[in-house]
């Protein structure tokens, strides 16, 4: 209170100095006048702005538990990377509080909004932006509209795919603006939406030709890295590469068994296995980057994601061909552990059948020898 008392006794004096030397001729009386009034609302409007954003803001208490939304891997994808056009696409959000049921995203002209509709009915408003740009914000607020189930959907500006996004939603119970994260996913628009040739996520990809460069023929561990998607998938880093003729080929194996095919340089490749991580060999020409597809069955139907794959040449092993195996094997590990745990199994019910076999073998001359004992004494 005394901080807020000698603050605002300041700029009084302030205001009164600065009135006092312009009121020093009649022709600055008026400008005086104006200048006092400005402060005067300018100090109000501060004031009124402060009590606002702290009253019509939810504090960290105020909010359930949270998760985290995106991928440092994602690449943003703009509006002009996308056909014009409607679209259905998932949006990834951080609360189940505040989940989107559906979405529809339009694109015109390389701008893209989205009438994303909640699974509730408690928030009245949305923002693109932090709660507190929301509280003192005069347009861009989208008011709710509502469904004929009763549902309320809004329509938001969307600055970019792949893209963690910061969203306000106004609770009309609570009267208090809620921070949120979302991302719009661009795995779930259909296949060959995205111009891969005009997204930032394509560009200056194959520097390295492995051809040109005569790498020699031989097995190598190389560090390899994905980017694209929603960043929720990833390879296993280092991979194997081999190479024959100049041509390269890499062991790519996927973090999920959903992975039903892969496209590279317009060829359709086929899993090796998909126990363990869907495991695919894949030609190599290009290292420092370069466009390939991979097919997920992950999701309601199969879809087609866009991903670029980088195969660090410069930081690479070589191996005998020994250590290729074992890598090799590393990949199909889990097909061949089970076939291994199978074989394990049937031997062990085989031995047991043998045991209970010897047993009853046992039991049964036994019980022969025992019966000739008795018939001997009774005789």
């Amino acid at each position: 209170m005394q901080k807020q008392g000698f603050k605002k006794f300041t700029k009084t004096l302030a205001l009164l100095l600065t009135a006092g030397l312009l009121a020093g001729s009649y022709e600055n009386a008026a400008l005086a006048e104006e200048v006092e009034a400005t402060l005067v609302e300018t100090e109000g409007a501060e004031n009124t702005d402060a009590e606002s954003s702290n009253d019509s803001v939810a504090s960290s208490d105020d909010y359930g538990s949270r998760s985290s939304v995106g991928s440092e891997a994602m690449v943003p994808i703009y509006g002009d990377s996308i056909p014009d056009g409607v679209y259905d696409i998932e949006v990834e959000t951080d609360s189940s509080m505040f989940k989107v049921v559906s979405c529809t995203l339009t694109v015109a002209d390389g701008e893209m909004t989205a009438l994303m509709t909640l699974g509730g009915t408690g928030y009245s408003k949305l923002y693109m932006g932090t709660g507190v740009m929301a509280a003192g914000a005069l347009e861009g607020i989208s008011e709710y509209i509502e469904n004929e189930d009763g549902s309320y959907s809004y329509e938001v500006s969307v600055e970019a795919l792949d893209c963690v996004l910061s969203c306000a939603s106004y609770s009309s119970r609570k009267e208090m603006w809620y921070d949120h994260e979302i991302c719009f996913l661009s795995e779930s628009l259909p296949s060959g939406t995205v111009d891969s040739s005009a997204s930032a996520a394509w560009t200056d990809l194959g520097e390295y030709d492995l051809t040109q460069d005569k790498i020699e023929d031989g097995y190598y561990s190389v560090e390899v890295s994905l980017t694209g998607g929603s960043g929720k998938a990833s390879i296993t880093s280092p991979a194997l590469l081999t190479v024959t003729d100049g041509v390269g080929t890499l062991q790519v194996i996927w973090s999920s068994e959903n992975y039903d095919y892969m496209v590279v340089n317009g060829e359709k490749i086929l899993p090796e296995t998909t126990e363990g991580g869907s495991t695919f060999l894949i030609p190599v020409v290009y290292s420092d980057g370069y466009h390939v597809i991979g097919d997920t069955t992950a999701m309601s139907s199969p879809y087609e994601i866009d991903y670029v794959l980088t195969v660090d040449i410069y930081n690479m092993e070589s191996l005998t061909e020994d250590e290729a195996n074992d890598m090799l094997v590393t990949a199909k590990g889990n097909s061949t552990s089970e076939v291994v745990e199978v074989i394990i199994r049937v031997f062990i019910v085989f031995a047991l059948l043998f045991l209970v076999t010897l047993v009853f073998g046992w039991v049964s001359k036994w019980k022969a020898k025992k019966n000739g004992s008795e018939s001997s004494n009774k005789q």
